[in-house]
């Protein structure tokens, strides 16, 4: 190969790559936070399957203050996963 085509591959992998890194990140990124609700709804089904007696009432309130604890913590991951999802969006417009 001769040295201006050595030179234009390496100009386009330098303008290919950041935009590349990005979304891959951006997709590790949503991976993780996939995995993140998929704990948290492991959680759930765990503490339902093992849901205290109706008389033991602070214990029941205790499981159902951890249950909600861990919803709101969902819905945390799924406004994260939006805004991700909408930089991804914007970045294939650029």
């Amino acid at each position: 190969m001769n040295k201006n085509k050595i030179a234009t591959i390496k100009k386009a992998k330098m303008h290919i790559t950041p935009k590349y890194n990005y979304l891959q990140c951006s997709h590790l990124y949503l991976k993780l936070l996939s995995k993140q609700i998929t704990f948290y709804e492991n959680q759930i089904n765990h503490l339902k399957e093992h849901k205290p007696f109706f008389f033991q009432k602070r214990k029941l309130q205790k499981h159902n203050n951890k249950i909600k604890e861990y919803e709101d913590k969902i819905n945390v991951i799924y406004d994260k996963m939006g805004e991700e999802i909408d930089f991804i969006i914007d970045s294939y417009e650029e």
